[in-house]
């Protein structure tokens, strides 16, 4: 089904997706199915978009993650409604993302993809 090559850039395209830690943690808290709020995924390391660091956070987010991710397929991103959602192939990194939730310093797995989700703190 796949050669070589295909598997290679499929690779390529999850390492490379996975690379930056806001995306790792907008696809970890995708794991239970449900959308997640950009502003929540954001706030997640306790920035508010009024500091600095939040302004920097928000802009990367929106100009350089979302559309990377959007592009590879891995979300689907509702500007409008500032929600994301599992796009058509989240399937594949799924595995790869279930790997990064449970390596996480501290993290049990039920916390980060129960129902109250990891960004909800």
């Amino acid at each position: 089904m796949y050669d070589e090559r295909t598997t290679n850039i499929m690779n390529d395209t999850t390492f490379d997706a996975l690379a930056h830690e806001q995306r790792r943690e907008l696809l970890v808290g995708l794991l239970d199915g449900g959308p997640q709020t950009v502003e929540k995924t954001i706030a997640g390391d306790g920035e508010t978009a009024h500091t600095d660091s939040g302004r920097r956070s928000r802009i990367a987010m929106y100009h350089t993650h979302l559309p990377k991710l959007e592009a590879d397929g891995f979300v689907r991103w509702h500007q409008g409604a500032h929600e994301v959602v599992r796009g058509p192939r989240f399937e594949e990194i799924q595995p790869f993302v279930e790997l990064v939730a449970d390596r996480e310093p501290g993290a049990d797995r039920a916390e980060t993809t129960g129902s109250a989700g990891r960004f909800d703190r």
